[in-house]
């Protein structure tokens, strides 16, 4: 009875065996078909290839080698422009470089050679001149003589702009003989406020006239000289004949020059009675004076600014034909300005 009760163990592990095995043979069959389609796409796409290099007469590994190729080329393009690009963007960087530091040297030439480059004046009596150089670009300022005339010009420093307010006047006559196509001129340093009297006698068995003219400047004066009919060139342009009086206000500080001309095919006489009222700069302010001497006098401008020159001119010596005073004035450049320029634009 036991033994009919029992099942046979052998029926359960003959039942459970063909369900292992069917698993296993369902994992076999997938690695299978998945190897077996990747085999497949590879084996399409080399046919593919292959007839695609048929179609170009080519044969398939000749196909590979140009498409290798032209992506060497590809990629060979792709490096060159990149340097193209780098190699263009230093060119383009030292060249902007170039140009800052020759446009840096550029304007340092024309300060030292130009803007405060040395000058030759000419300095009529009583002559008030301030200079007010840049000190940033300036050192210092230097007066030196050409000519022993100059004996009595001074150079005097201040901390700030002394005060207009000294008025001075004088007299001078001269007399000429004034040729044909000649001229005479007489220069002064008229500040602001100044004013020129002039009488005159021009004396001509003819009844000839003369030009005469107050101008601005030595540039005022040669363009008087190109067209001395022109009257427009300068400040003041008047034909004198017999007696007169002429008067003239100075509104700008600057050089001035009093001229006659004759345009006539005669020889004129004249006789000119000048006398002029100017301002000077008050100099009892000054911490700096120097007499001009042989050895020049030189004034040294503080770099934060505010220190001015003032150069000035005795007064007219009496019986002394020629009143005026010859002087060369130059400036010290700042050199320190100028190299930290250059070191900026080099950085």
């Amino acid at each position: 009875m036991e033994n009919n009760n029992q099942s046979p163990p052998t029926t359960s592990a003959a039942s459970s065996s063909p369900s292992t095995d069917s698993t296993r043979n369902g994992e076999d069959f997938g690695v299978s078909s998945t190897s077996s389609t990747n085999s497949q796409v590879q084996e399409e796409e080399t046919a593919a290839a292959e007839e695609e290099a048929e179609g170009n007469g080519l044969r398939y590994p000749e196909l590979i080698q140009q498409r290798t190729s032209l992506s060497y080329n590809a990629y060979s393009m792709v490096t060159e422009n990149a340097h193209d690009v780098v190699g263009r963007m230093r060119g383009d960087s030292l060249s902007c470089f170039v140009v800052i530091l020759a446009y840096w040297f550029f304007v340092s030439m024309t300060m030292i050679m130009g803007v405060y480059g040395p000058a030759s004046l000419l300095l009529g009596p009583y002559s008030s001149i301030l200079i007010k150089p840049n000190s940033f670009f300036v050192e210092y300022v230097k007066i030196a003589e050409i000519h022993e005339a100059a004996n009595g010009v001074m150079l005097y420093g201040f901390h700030k702009d002394p005060p207009l307010d000294v008025v001075t006047s004088w007299s001078e006559t001269h007399k000429t003989t004034l040729f044909s196509r000649n001229h005479k001129e007489w220069i002064y340093f008229l500040n602001e406020g100044s004013q020129v009297n002039v009488s005159y006698d021009v004396n001509s068995p003819s009844s000839s006239s003369l030009v005469f003219v107050i101008a601005q400047g030595s540039e005022g004066l040669n363009q008087w000289l190109e067209d001395p009919s022109y009257p427009n060139s300068t400040l003041l342009w008047q034909i004198i004949r017999g007696s007169g009086l002429i008067q003239q206000d100075i509104l700008t500080s600057s050089n001035y020059y009093v001229a006659i001309g004759n345009l006539n095919a005669e020889a004129v006489e004249v006789q000119l009675n000048m006398r002029l009222k100017t301002y000077l700069y008050n100099t009892t302010g000054a911490y700096y004076q120097c007499g001009l001497t042989e050895s020049g006098c030189s004034f040294k401008l503080s770099f934060t600014g505010g220190h001015n020159a003032l150069l000035t001119s005795p007064a007219p010596t009496p019986g002394r034909g020629n009143n005026e005073s010859h002087v060369n004035l130059s400036y010290g450049p700042r050199w320190v300005t100028y190299v930290v320029g250059i070191a900026i634009q080099v950085e």
